[in-house]
């Protein structure tokens, strides 16, 4: 690997992770920010690679995002004490729970009493590892978006199909995390009750919608779709989305390959040929 400054597409390739996965590291303080020459010029090196793998390898190890956060911000390495893995795997069954609940019940139908309660532990327990359930959901919401990222990172490999790409999306979303969608949609509460919230709704939404833009801007680019706003697309594709997440909920028997291929007819539809090239899988 040349020690000359990377851009962030340089920086995917030789990491395998995508750019809004990087994007939503930096903002969450687990990967230094990267140098700035311009408004628009950033550049990365090889402490950002080494960065990305540890934060990969945590996240491979199961540790939490906000333990990872810890151990980044005061630059230590990886703790290995009895205790304190045990306190980890502690912290990773009341996220694992609450991100169950939060789904299911939303936010506010979701008390810690009945977090608490599904593990067996008392209150005092819980505010040992969160500060209050605000701050809990926070982290599950955070945690679950750089595992779905990872995973998409993933599954996306080697594809270069963009319309593939979308429906592979797609899949992971509904096949592995459909109650995504739901602790997004708890989210909304809280930005109409604490409006400082908003920037965190708005960076998630850019994160997820950013590479559908640029899937989008390549089929029309490579003559798959007519021209169309991709900005517009994208967002109208995450309604679909949620709607979908919500069927997969609500009814765990819904076949998902049937939502996939209406996501994919909806796409042939903007083609303007009225028929699809996109492979199912």
């Amino acid at each position: 690997m040349a020690d000359k400054p990377m851009r962030i597409s340089d920086l995917e390739k030789v990491t395998g992770v995508g750019r809004s996965a990087i994007h939503h590291y930096i903002r969450m303080g687990l990967l230094t920010p990267p140098r700035k020459t311009g408004a628009t010029m950033a550049y990365y090196d090889k402490r950002h690679v080494r960065e990305l793998q540890q934060v990969r390898k945590l996240l491979d190890e199961g540790y939490p995002l906000g333990y990872i956060r810890e151990m980044t911000a005061a630059g230590r390495s990886k703790a290995r004490g009895a205790a304190t893995l045990a306190g980890e795997n502690r912290r990773r069954e009341i996220m694992d729970t609450a991100i169950d609940l939060f789904a299911r019940r939303g936010f506010h139908q979701t008390r810690v009493t009945d977090i608490t309660g599904s593990i067996g532990i008392g209150q005092s327990t819980f505010y040992l590892y969160f500060a209050d359930k605000e701050s809990l959901f926070l982290e599950c919401l955070d945690d679950l978006v750089v595992k779905m990222f990872a995973t998409i990172d993933e599954k996306l490999a080697g594809e270069t199909d963009p319309l593939l790409r979308i429906r592979k999306r797609a899949q992971v979303t509904l096949e592995e995390y459909p109650q995504f969608v739901e602790i997004v949609l708890a989210l909304r509460p809280l930005v109409d009750e604490n409006p400082g919230m908003e920037k965190r709704f708005r960076e998630i939404f850019e994160d997820i919608a950013m590479p559908l833009i640029s899937d989008l801007d390549q089929a029309v680019a490579g003559g798959r779709l007519s021209s169309i706003d991709t900005r517009l697309a994208a967002f109208a594709l995450m309604g679909i989305m949620e709607t979908a997440s919500m069927m997969v909920m609500l009814n765990p028997e819904t076949d998902v390959g049937e939502l996939l291929d209406s996501l994919t007819a909806l796409l042939a539809g903007w083609s303007g040929a009225g028929t699809s090239t996109v492979s199912k899988t």
